[in-house]
């Protein structure tokens, strides 16, 4: 059984980040962001009821 990841803190994301794209989903639930952190471009996704 594969370990499940404990996924960090949306804080750990926002800090020194730079903003690439947003971009709000057809359903309106899901906010996806580009940015760029710690020398990489990275994939965030958040559900706007948590």
């Amino acid at each position: 059984m594969a370990a499940q990841a404990n996924p960090q803190p949306l804080e750990y994301f926002l800090k020194d980040s730079d903003y690439l794209d947003v971009a709000l989903s057809p359903s309106s639930e899901r906010i996806a962001a580009r940015a760029q952190f710690d020398g990489k471009v990275v994939l965030i996704v958040m559900d706007r009821e948590t």
